[in-house]
C-alpha cells in the first residue's frame, strides 16, 4: 500500500507505464469490489458502466497530462526555469529543499517576487527538455559565430517546449554523487537566456558577459551539502540577475534592467567569495552607468521630466565619467541650458570615446546647424549618409524622436525639418515623410539668405525624393 502511495505522491513515478497500468487496475478493482454498493445508488447497468469508463478516462488523462505537459511561467514575470536532472530521491530533496528554496528566499529577500518567478521542472520533465535545449543551445552558439540564423524547422521540439513554458532564463544540468576520498556532490549547470532580437554586436557582448560570470561546475563533500547547495544557489542567483538584467537592457527594457542591477549591486556587498566577483563589480559599474543614461534619455524625451532626467544622468556620469553615452546626453543638457558651443565641445569629447560608434556625428550635425555653421554641417550629413555602424537604427530612431520633440517646443525651427527630411530619405527610405519635411523646411526659410547653403542641399535632396516617388 505504501508503494502505491509513493507512486501517487511522486510525479516522476506517477508518469511511468507501470503506474498507468496499476492505476487503471486499481480503479477496476475498486469498481468490482464496490459494485454491490454502487448498484443501490445507480441501478442502471449502462449508467454505472459509463461512470466507470469516465473514471478510467479521467485517470488516463491525468496521467497523460502529467507525463507530457511542462509547467508554465506566470504572465508578466521573468521566468527563471530550473531543469536539473537527479539520480535519486535524495538528490531531488536536496534540489528542492536546499537549492530551490534558497533561490526563492533570495528572490523574496531582494523584493523581486513581483517580477521573477521560479519554474521548477520535475526530474522527468528536465530529462525530456534537456535534449531539446542542448540542441537549441548548440545551434544558437553556431549561429552567433557564423551569422546564419537558426531555422525554426530544425528546433521544433524546443519551440514547442518554450511556447508552453514561456521562460526567460534557463538553468539546466545535473546533480551527481560520486565516491572520491569522500562522497562528493558534483553540480553541472548551464544557462540560456532568451530575449527579443538584438543587434549582433549586442548579442556578442551578452555571450561574452555570460561566459565571464557563469560558473559551470560546483563540487563539495557530502558533509557540507547544506552549505554547498546554498552557496550554489547564491552563485546562480547572482549570475542570473546580472545576465537577465543585461538581456532586458539590450532588449530595451531599461527599468527592469536598472532594478535588477541596482539590486545586485547592493547584494554584492555581502558576497566576498564568488570567483567572478571582481569582473561582475567592474562590469556592473559600467552597465549601470549606461542604464542610467538610457533612463535619463527616456525621461527627457518621452516624459519631458528634466529633474528625473538630470538625476539619472548624474547617477550614470558619477559611476563612469568616461561613459560615451553620458557625454552624448551631457551635450543635450548643455544645449537645453542655451550653451550650444559647450555642447559641441562635449560632442567632440564623446568622439574620442566612441570607438566604431557614430552616434556622436548626429550630435555634431545638429549642433553645427543650431550654430548656423551650415557649410560645416552639410559635409557631416553627407558622411552620415555614406557610413553606417552596428546599432545605427537605434540612433536614427532617437534622433528622429529628439527632433520631433524639439519641433513641439520650437515649431518654427527649420533645421529640425531638414534633419528629419534627410534621415527619413537616406536612412529610412520614407520618401513621402521626407518630402513633407523638406517642403516645410523650404517654406520656413524662404527669403532667408543665411540659409542658402542648406536651401541648396534641401532642394537637391528634394529632387531625389521626387524622382523616387515618381513625381
Amino acid at each position: 500500500m505504501e508503494k502505491i502511495f509513493d507512486y501517487l505522491r511522486d510525479e516522476d513515478l506517477f508518469i511511468t507505464f507501470p503506474a498507468l497500468v496499476a492505476g487503471m487496475f486499481g480503479i477496476f478493482m475498486f469498481v468490482v469490489t464496490g459494485n454491490g454498493f454502487f448498484k443501490v445508488i445507480v441501478p442502471g447497468v449502462y449508467s454505472r458502466l459509463a461512470i466507470y469508463v469516465v473514471l478510467e478516462g479521467l485517470f488516463v488523462l491525468a496521467w497523460f497530462y502529467k507525463r507530457n505537459v511542462y509547467p508554465r511561467n506566470r504572465k508578466n514575470r521573468i521566468g527563471l526555469v530550473v531543469a536539473i536532472t537527479t539520480e535519486n530521491n535524495k538528490h531531488k530533496v536536496r534540489l528542492k529543499s536546499d537549492l530551490i528554496d534558497r533561490l526563492s528566499q533570495l528572490i523574496h529577500d531582494n523584493q523581486l517576487q513581483d517580477i521573477v518567478n521560479i519554474v521548477l521542472m520535475k526530474n522527468h520533465q528536465a530529462m525530456r527538455l534537456l535534449p531539446a535545449i542542448r540542441d537549441y543551445s548548440s545551434r544558437l552558439a553556431h549561429s552567433k559565430q557564423s551569422g546564419v540564423p537558426v531555422e525554426a524547422k530544425d528546433v521544433k521540439p524546443w519551440i514547442k517546449a518554450q511556447k508552453r513554458i514561456r521562460g526567460h532564463f534557463f538553468v539546466w544540468g545535473s546533480i551527481l554523487e560520486r565516491q572520491d576520498v569522500e562522497t562528493k556532490y558534483y553540480l553541472e549547470f548551464h544557462g540560456l537566456v532568451l530575449h527579443p532580437p538584438a543587434h549582433q554586436q549586442l548579442q556578442k557582448e551578452l555571450i561574452r558577459d555570460f561566459q565571464n560570470v557563469w560558473i559551470y561546475q560546483f563540487s563539495f563533500i557530502e558533509k557540507a551539502e547544506y552549505q554547498g547547495f546554498r552557496l550554489s544557489a547564491d552563485y546562480v542567483f547572482v549570475a542570473s540577475k546580472y545576465i537577465i538584467g543585461l538581456a532586458a537592457f539590450y532588449s530595451g527594457d531599461v527599468f527592469t534592467a536598472l532594478r535588477l542591477h541596482e539590486n545586485l549591486e547592493a547584494e554584492l556587498v555581502r558576497i566576498t567569495d564568488h570567483p567572478n566577483i571582481d569582473h561582475i563589480r567592474n562590469r556592473l559599474r559600467i552597465v549601470l552607468a549606461e542604464e542610467h543614461v538610457a533612463a535619463a534619455r527616456w525621461y527627457y524625451i518621452a516624459e519631458r521630466n528634466m529633474a528625473k532626467a538630470r538625476e539619472h544622468f548624474e547617477n550614470g556620469f558619477s559611476r563612469d565619467p568616461n561613459n560615451y553615452g553620458a557625454h552624448l546626453f551631457k551635450a543635450i543638457i548643455e544645449l537645453s541650458q542655451g550653451n550650444p558651443n559647450q555642447a559641441l565641445k562635449t560632442i567632440y569629447r564623446a568622439k574620442t570615446l566612441a570607438g566604431i560608434d557614430g552616434s556622436w556625428r548626429y550630435g555634431e550635425g545638429f549642433l553645427l546647424l543650431n550654430l548656423e555653421k551650415f557649410d560645416k554641417a552639410i559635409p557631416v550629413y553627407h558622411k552620415i549618409g555614406r557610413t553606417s555602424y552596428p546599432g545605427e537604427e537605434i540612433t536614427v530612431q532617437q534622433v528622429c524622436e529628439f527632433n520631433e520633440q524639439f519641433l513641439t517646443d520650437n515649431p518654427q525651427y527649420p533645421q529640425s525639418h531638414f534633419i528629419l527630411g534627410y534621415l527619413k530619405q537616406i536612412k529610412r527610405g520614407n520618401y513621402p515623410e521626407a518630402f513633407e519635411h523638406f517642403k516645410t523646411f523650404l517654406e520656413l526659410v524662404k527669403n532667408k539668405s543665411k540659409f542658402r547653403p542648406l536651401i541648396t542641399e534641401a532642394e537637391r535632396c528634394m529632387r531625389q525624393v521626387e524622382k523616387r516617388m515618381g513625381l
